[in-house]
């Protein structure tokens, strides 16, 4: 049985959020302030939060018995964007403070597409 287009779809942002979720973890090891690593151990939390949500849509979409709607194609493009941007600030010298706001962003993308699900 192939799997469907939303499988895929769902299965790309899951993958997209592990990265973005790795990358925060990077920057927790490279000294952040502690407001820097507070901001840090936040957004880990809801990007976990966010990727426990798409991997039980993921499940149930290669279950067959979800009505969840895969996220678009620019929405995933949209989250790959943001995690290579993460990916580019856990390299820079303003590492901490980047990934923070890029992994924010992340988050908050996620969020929507678990939204129109």
């Amino acid at each position: 049985m192939p799997i469907s287009k939303k499988a895929r779809d769902l299965h790309a942002a899951v993958d997209l959020i592990d990265d973005a979720i790795a990358l925060v973890k990077k920057a927790l090891n490279h000294n952040p302030t502690d407001a820097e690593e507070r901001d840090l151990e936040q957004i880990l939390l809801r990007l976990e939060a966010e990727r426990s949500v798409l991997q039980a849509e993921f499940d149930d979409a290669l279950e067959g018995v979800s009505g969840v709607q895969a996220p678009t194609a620019e929405q995933v493009q949209q989250v790959a964007d943001l995690s290579n941007e993460v990916a580019t600030a856990t390299t820079q010298a303003h590492l901490s403070s980047d990934a923070i706001a890029l992994g924010g962003q992340v988050f908050d993308l996620a969020s929507k597409i678990v939204s129109h699900a």
